[in-house]
């Protein structure tokens, strides 16, 4: 995930009482969750890493703050929060690619028709802008439109 939502008053009234490390393991811990949509590893060092946790007391902290904000199951540091956040984000996100697929869908099949009514309105007319010559020879297979022949194919199948 690129962005979520992060509430203040729930963050603020859950972590007032930690120290300024801890404070700061909580939330980058938080942004690894986030942008990898997946539990913290239990490996320490990896949590560690991801925290980047580089002095005693910074492990220290990302440890207190595993342990007190943070449920370990077999595939990592499970944070319920965290967890509802990113399902809800999956749910708008597949939304949003269907949309878009319908859309993508309709300009597509309007596209095709306008082209096409153009292509028949060039054939009435028997004169053509140079790309509605282009897309006739495109359509016919290098072939004229009319006879079918390859040879000489021109505008005014005239050869």
């Amino acid at each position: 995930m690129n962005f979520y939502a992060f509430h203040l008053g729930d963050y603020v009234s859950a972590t007032a009482h930690l120290t300024w490390d801890e404070d700061m393991a909580y939330r980058r811990l938080l942004d690894a969750y986030y942008s990898r949509e997946a539990p913290i590893p239990v490996e320490q060092r990896q949590a560690y890493r991801l925290a980047r946790a580089s002095t005693q007391e910074q492990r220290e902290a990302v440890d207190s703050v595993l342990q007190e904000f943070f449920e370990e199951t077999e595939s990592g540091w499970f944070h319920a929060r965290c967890e509802a956040e990113i399902h809800a984000v999956a749910g708008k996100r597949e939304k949003a690619r269907a949309a878009a697929n319908i859309g993508v869908k309709t300009r597509e099949q309007k596209n095709a028709e306008l082209r096409k009514f153009r292509l028949e309105e060039a054939r009435k007319k028997g004169s053509h802008f140079d790309y509605e010559w282009l897309e006739l020879l495109s359509a016919g297979g290098g072939r004229c439109v009319k006879c079918g022949s390859g040879e000489s194919v021109c505008k005014d199948h005239i050869t």
